[in-house]
């Protein structure tokens, strides 16, 4: 009698992304960053969500 192994879950998801106060799933798209002398670091990041009901100024700081 052969044994089946569970299915395995694939996901193309690398990195994902929490933010404070924030249930939902957050997976980040795109990552850059500015440096410069005399200057604080800049960064970006991009982000996806399949909850579409997520309200944009609730990640602005």
């Amino acid at each position: 009698m052969k044994k089946s192994s569970p299915p395995i879950a694939f996901d193309h998801r690398h990195h994902l992304l929490r933010v404070r106060g924030c249930t939902a799933e957050l997976d980040i798209l795109g990552l850059s960053s500015e440096e410069a002398l005399s200057l604080p670091f800049c960064y970006r990041l991009t982000f996806t969500s399949p909850d579409k009901a997520l309200d944009p100024a609730a990640f602005l700081m």
